[in-house]
């Protein structure tokens, strides 16, 4: 719309070319028309009379503000003897609450029939999705649970824990944001020696299927999802017990000797898979998404080579 004066509510529709977050912030002598630095979803309403200064700027994906700009509006309703035209006019110039699946950019939201964006986990029709503290679908990536302090007591979670922040990985979101059971990772792709870090490649999820009370049915076939990253200092943790004295330990190897025992890779010697990680007590990764933790599903070979024990 044009910077004037209008005697109409206005809808005032936002977009760029660069698909960029949009933001705006409305000066006004109206509280109830005040917003300060508010990313832009739905079209902004202009209904009471006034004068409003909006300022607009996108924002990039490191948070950097760019194309700055002030636009003046003034509002002057019509006098209440056009009010059943004014009304007319102001309703069909309102837009209907966003309900269901919008695109903005290359990002996808859900509304909930309240207009509210939908956050965390929700089944809509026939599939699991999650949404980030945004209300953007997350996809081509695991749903991630950080780690509270207090869980850190479990030894699996206190060998792995080398300070900070941790994350289990729960379902992967695949192409479409569908989520997807992960009760294991395998490949028969290369591991490749980056330095610090081994590379897995094509990796495949395997897991199972559910239904919305969340009851097990089967076992989908395996989806891949590309390539994962493995501290070499990651714990390998392949037996938890308890012995004779009531003491727990647990057995491990650092991701380094594992890759060196079994010849290269990150599976059983004697296995064509070179990588196998079973899923059943989480696989953990730092805040830089790198694994730091997993339990593997066999040894590195059958003699314990370069196994190491833990004693809580």
């Amino acid at each position: 719309q044009i910077p004037k004066e209008y005697d109409e509510s206005l809808s005032i529709e936002l977009s760029n070319a660069k698909s960029l977050r949009i933001f705006y912030t409305i000066e006004t002598e109206n509280s109830e028309m005040l917003a300060v630095d508010e990313e832009y979803i739905n079209p902004i309403i202009l209904d009471k009379n006034g004068t409003y200064i909006i300022t607009t700027y996108t924002m990039d994906e490191n948070d950097v503000k760019h194309d700055e700009a002030n636009v003046k509006y003034t509002i002057k309703l019509k006098s209440n003897s056009d009010n059943s035209i004014s009304e007319a006019k102001s309703e069909e110039n309102t837009p209907e609450i966003s309900k269901g699946w919008k695109q903005v950019g290359e990002d996808w939201y859900y509304y909930e029939d309240t207009g509210a964006t939908v956050k965390g986990r929700k089944w809509i029709d026939e599939n699991s999705y999650f949404f980030d503290d945004e209300g953007k679908l997350i996809r081509n990536q695991f749903v991630k649970e950080k780690i509270e302090e207090f869980e850190k007591d479990d030894i699996y979670l206190e060998l792995i824990n080398i300070g900070g922040d941790m994350y289990t990985l729960d379902d992967y979101a695949d192409s479409d944001g569908v989520l997807w059971d992960v009760a294991g990772l395998l490949s028969y792709g290369d591991v490749i020696d980056r330095g610090d870090y081994f590379e897995a490649t094509e990796v495949k999820i395997t897991g199972w299927n559910y239904d919305k009370e969340y009851n097990k049915t089967d076992m989908y076939a395996p989806k891949d999802i590309g390539s994962i990253k493995i501290r070499k200092d990651a714990k390998l943790v392949t037996f938890v017990d308890e012995d004779y004295k009531g003491d727990i330990y647990a057995n491990y190897y650092l991701a380094d000797t594992y890759y060196n025992v079994a010849g290269g890779k990150l599976s059983e010697v004697t296995l064509p898979e070179t990588l196998d990680l079973n899923n059943t007590w989480g696989t953990v990764v730092d805040k830089g998404g790198y694994i730091i933790g997993a339990k593997p599903v066999y040894d590195a070979d059958d003699s314990g080579t370069g196994m190491l024990t833990y004693e809580q």
